[in-house]
This record gives structure tokens, C-alpha cells and sequence, in this order.
């Protein structure tokens, strides 16, 4: 099976065209499935709902679909290197979002390439 690219954050001014490029290159030549928000903003709250979804909805902890990877994108605005902000002004680490992908959390993928950043 074909790895999931995950774009989870979406608010930036070029969202649609970053969306649709990235879509054009995961989905379409790469054959991956593609997931992203679509909602040009999101609050801390709406984040990390969305990040609980992906958990459940793609089976992640357990890679019952037996994906052989996973990329995840993050796009946003930056107060620093490692903090993203969102809609409603809130910090987000983006060390927190990748240690929640992180090989030693999901055994699943202990034997996949891990590349951030």
C-alpha cells in the first residue's frame, strides 16, 4: 500500500495553490493518498481535533491499512523556528506534532526512514 501525505496545517495566503501543488505531487505522480484540511484557518483546539482524527480515522497507532510510510507537512505562520501559530494566536511546537509521529510512539512504523525537518 501507498504511504499517506498528511498536510495539516492550512493557514497561509497561497493555501490553495500550495494545496494543489502538493496535491498534484503526492496524489497524482506519486500515488499517494492525500489528506489535508481545507479550512484556511485553525484554532489549537481545531488542530489538535484534527490530528486526534487522523490517529483514528487512518488507523496510524496500529497501521492496519499497512501503510510503508507517512509524510506530514506543516505549513503555517511562524513565530519562531519551532512554533507555529495558529488562527487564534496560540503557539503550537512543531517538535510536539512530529515526537506524536515519532517511531518509538507508533512501533507500527519503528522500521520506516524517519526525515523532519
Amino acid at each position: 500500500m501507498n504511504p499517506v501525505s498528511i498536510h495539516p496545517f492550512s493557514i497561509i495566503s497561497t493555501h490553495y495553490d500550495d494545496v494543489k501543488n502538493f496535491k498534484q505531487l503526492f496524489e497524482k505522480k506519486l500515488n499517494y493518498q492525500f489528506l489535508c484540511n481545507l479550512s484556511p484557518k485553525m484554532t489549537k483546539i481545531d488542530l489538535q481535533a484534527f490530528m486526534d482524527r487522523l490517529f483514528v480515522d487512518f488507523e496510524i497507532r496500529t497501521n492496519e491499512k499497512k501503510y510503508d510510510g507517512l509524510i506530514i507537512i506543516i505549513c503555517g505562520h511562524r513565530e519562531n523556528e519551532n512554533r507555529s501559530v495558529t488562527s487564534d494566536g496560540k503557539n503550537v511546537p512543531v517538535d510536539d506534532i512530529i515526537k506524536s509521529f515519532d517511531c518509538e510512539k507508533i512501533e507500527s512504523f519503528k522500521d520506516s526512514k524517519n526525515i523532519s525537518n
